[in-house]
């Protein structure tokens, strides 16, 4: 169980650790497995509800050279720092609707802080 996880829109990439994927050699920062993966991770609220989300991993490298936009596959592996978390980056925003509730705020009658997707 990664218990430090988190949902952040400023990471560019999904962060999280994987042994088995490779990291690119001239980006370290990121992923580049030999052909583009599709994982599955879950996350649970504090209210105890789990979700499975599948998502994937790309390239970085081939990703970069298409010059997209948008990365929906971006990933790589988690700073030692963060090395209890999956860091849910940008790309999960994509493609679903995410709602957030800051502290002290209670749309729908239900207080912040919250997400929901």
């Amino acid at each position: 169980m990664l218990d430090s996880s988190f949902i952040d829109a400023g990471s560019n990439a999904y962060y999280f650790t994987d042994g088995a994927i490779p990291a690119c050699a001239d980006r370290a920062a990121f992923y580049c497995p030999p052909a583009n993966l599709t994982r599955q991770a879950s996350i649970q609220g504090t209210n105890g509800a789990v979700a499975t989300i599948s998502f994937d991993v790309d390239n970085a490298d081939s990703d970069f050279a298409a010059n997209a936009a948008a990365l929906p596959g971006l990933a790589g592996p988690a700073a030692s720092s963060q090395a209890n978390s999956f860091d849910w980056g940008l790309p999960f925003f994509y493609g679903r609707n995410v709602y957030v509730a800051f502290e002290a705020g209670a749309p729908a009658g239900v207080v912040g802080p919250w997400v929901g997707f």
